[in-house]
């Protein structure tokens, strides 16, 4: 049975998925699937793919300690802590974005409607470490939920991915781009 990394590796070998790669992280705390409406964190990526999967995701966290990326969550007209609309969540986005000196990406989200920006750690920094600068930064952004949304996982691939969604708007400094 082939298991979600090669299901993931055979995924990012193609155009529409292959800016996964940059992402990757196998040494993920946390690697969460859908299947059938169900969220599980599986906390391996030799689990199964198996029927059923809608949605993979994983963290910046790693199981050696070691902080991997950092990402935050804007979302746009649901959640607990969101902002009223397209062009509010954008501003966000850029700014966290801005605070990072353009080394992050930022991407529209699963759903189409919010956003994620994601900054690939370059230094030794701990998973604790990652958590604390995450929730400073968003501390810094008006109307950002400070929660440290690092040790979040963030969905990377969708089964059936909804219009727009993980589009980049933004590349990292330096970054791939999307073509």
């Amino acid at each position: 049975m082939t298991t979600l990394r090669e299901f993931l590796i055979d995924r990012m070998n193609t155009n529409a998925w292959s800016w996964m790669a940059d992402w990757e992280n196998w040494k993920s705390q946390s690697v969460i699937a859908r299947r059938n409406g169900q969220v599980t964190d599986l906390k391996s990526w030799d689990a199964p793919a198996g029927p059923g999967l809608e949605r993979v995701g994983w963290s910046g966290l790693s199981t050696d300690g070691q902080c991997r990326w950092l990402a935050w969550d804007i979302d746009v007209g649901h959640g607990k802590e969101s902002f009223f609309d397209f062009h509010a969540g954008l501003l966000a986005a850029v700014n966290i974005w801005q605070i990072l000196g353009g080394e992050a990406e930022v991407r529209v989200s699963t759903s189409g409607r919010g956003f994620h920006v994601r900054h690939k750690v370059t230094r030794d920094l701990s998973n604790a470490q990652g958590g604390d600068l995450a929730k400073i930064i968003a501390g810094k952004v008006p109307g950002l939920d400070p929660v440290p949304v690092s040790r979040q996982a963030f969905w990377f691939w969708a089964a059936k991915p909804e219009p727009g969604s993980f589009r980049q708007l933004l590349p990292a400094k330096g970054g791939p781009t999307d073509d």
